[in-house]
Formats: C-alpha cells, sequence, structure tokens
C-alpha cells in the first residue's frame, strides 16, 4: 500500500508542478510584491513535499540498502524547519501588503506556526519522541489554527490585491486555506481516536499542493484571456503603470513611441530636451526590462489588466 501512495504522491507533484509554473509566469507579468511572495510560498511547499516523497522511498526500500553516513531522517526535520519558516513567512509578507489587513495579527499567526514547527523538530532532534508524540495533538491542532486565520485573511482582504486577476487567485486560495485547516484537523481527529485508522499513511498536504497548483492554472488562464493594456485611444491600463512603476511622464513617452515617434520628435511634441526624452526612455527600459521599442511595445500591448 505505501508503494501505491508513493506513486499516487509522485503523480500528484508531477502534475503540481505546471501550478508553479504558472505562478511563475503570472509574476514575471505582473511583478508585485505579492505574486513574488506566493511563488516562494509555493516553491517552499513543493521542496518539502519533495522531501516526504525521498523519506518514503528510502523507507520503503530494505535499510541495509539505505546505509548512509548521516541520518536523513534528521536532515529531513531540520530541512523541513528551514522550508516552514520559508512558506509561513512568505504567506505572512504577502498577507501585510493587501489593504486593510491587520498586520499584527498576521505576523502573530506566522511566529506561532514557525514556533510550533520549531518545538516539533528540537523535540525530535534532542531525542524526546515519546514526548514529541505527546505534543503531536497539540501542534496539529496549533497549524491547522494558524492556516484558518490565514485562510479568512485572505478571504476578507484578498480581493483588494492589486490586480484582478490575483483579487481572484487570493480570494480562492483563501477558501483552501480555510477548509484544509478544518478537514486536516477533522482527519487528524479521526486518525486518533479511531482504531485502526492509525495505519492509514494519508497526507492531505498534496492535495492541498494539487488544488493550489489548480487554482494558480486557473489564474494564469484568466490572466491571458483578458483584454489587452493597450486599448483604444493609445490609452495604457493602469495596472501596467502600477506593476512597473511607470511615472505620469513617462506613460506620455511610452504612448508617443507606440506612434512611431523618435527619441527627437517625442521631445519637440512634449517641449523636453533630446536628454531629458532619452533618460526617460532609459528607465522604462530598465524598470520593464525591454530590450529595445518593440519589446517595450509587445509588452505594453500583451499585458493583460
Amino acid at each position: 500500500m505505501n508503494h501505491v501512495l508513493l506513486f499516487v504522491y509522485i503523480l500528484l507533484m508531477s502534475a503540481g508542478t505546471g501550478g508553479a509554473v504558472a505562478l511563475g509566469l503570472l509574476h514575471y507579468r505582473l511583478r508585485t510584491p505579492i505574486t513574488r511572495a506566493f511563488l516562494v510560498a509555493n516553491i517552499g511547499l513543493f521542496i518539502s513535499l519533495l522531501l516526504v516523497l525521498v523519506s518514503m522511498y528510502l523507507e520503503s526500500v530494505p535499510r541495509d540498502a539505505t546505509a548512509v553516513p548521516f541520518q536523513y531522517s534528521q536532515l529531513r526535520t531540520i530541512l523541513g524547519l528551514v522550508l516552514g519558516v520559508v512558506v509561513y513567512g512568505s504567506v505572512a509578507w504577502a498577507l501585510v501588503h493587501l489593504d486593510g489587513v491587520h498586520r499584527g495579527l498576521v505576523l502573530g499567526t506566522a511566529v506561532v506556526a514557525i514556533a510550533a514547527m520549531g518545538m516539533q523538530t528540537t523535540l525530535f532532534m534532542i531525542g524526546e519522541i515519546g514526548l514529541a508524540l505527546r505534543t503531536a495533538p497539540a501542534y496539529m491542532y496549533t497549524i491547522s489554527a494558524c492556516l484558518l486565520v490565514f485562510g479568512i485573511v485572505l478571504i476578507r482582504h484578498g480581493g483588494t490585491a492589486q490586480t484582478p486577476t490575483m483579487a481572484w487567485f487570493l480570494v480562492r486560495l483563501g477558501y483552501l486555506n480555510a477548509v484544509f485547516a478544518v478537514a486536516s484537523a477533522v482527519v487528524y481527529t479521526l486518525l486518533e481516536r479511531i482504531p485502526g485508522l492509525q495505519q492509514i499513511d494519508l497526507s492531505l498536504d498534496f492535495l492541498y499542493y494539487i488544488v493550489w497548483s489548480v487554482l494558480s492554472i486557473a489564474a494564469f488562464v484568466r490572466y491571458i484571456t483578458r483584454p489587452a493594456a493597450l486599448i483604444q485611444d493609445d490609452e495604457i491600463h493602469a495596472a501596467f503603470i502600477s506593476s512597473y512603476g511607470i511615472t505620469p511622464r513617462e506613460v506620455e513617452v511610452i504612448r508617443l513611441i507606440s506612434q512611431g515617434l523618435s527619441n527627437q520628435e517625442i521631445a519637440d511634441r512634449l517641449h523636453l530636451s533630446f536628454a531629458t526624452v532619452r533618460t526617460h526612455v532609459y528607465n522604462v527600459f530598465k524598470k520593464t526590462g525591454a530590450g529595445s521599442r518593440v519589446d517595450l511595445l509587445r509588452l505594453v500591448s500583451g499585458f493583460r489588466e
């Protein structure tokens, strides 16, 4: 049965890779602190689940075939703590950038979750396995409570994100966190109290990750199917302006570039010096990462929201 679960979890992780790629593409186009933070959290979760798969594999083969000069279980425990700090810290960093969020609540929740993970890690590392097992219920319920808080914050404030796509994504991710928090607490309670269920090696984390990945892919599809940023009358979408920090003067320069004007012609039109216009163009290229005017216009016209 363990081999079957291992195979299923590998399939889930393989499918979930598409979600990480989709989230990475969203960050590449939107360039916001929120997308960056959730991308880091997603990668951290992916690596932590990958460590679980490696551990399951090592435990499934004969012990003499896994003779290694270090205790991989201890290494996994330490790496798990590090990745947990990355995941919870990144999510908290993203949430504090939402309008109306109580930063003390978010940061406090992240600290509680990390402290709980640190305590369990310490108990395992110093050999207090019995105490770690006795405190496991409190640890699991604490983590579930922290996830529930994050979920509620996302549901209430995710709609204030800078772009419609991220608002759509964050609210649904909030519902995922809330449902997962309650479901994990219920499942853990059943596993502890019903005889025989303890033998089931079930991890909801993989299901959580695959749903997160599906939401990421759906958000990216929603993003690329929205109207382009450059619309009628040469107006540039506000999301493009805010995502790259484009100034009002730079907006005017981009608009004139889209009309095919040279730097000198732009300078004459805006009553500026040639050097000033050249500086504005350079700053726009630097902010957007465009290598040419064609790249810039392709980026502007392809930016969707």
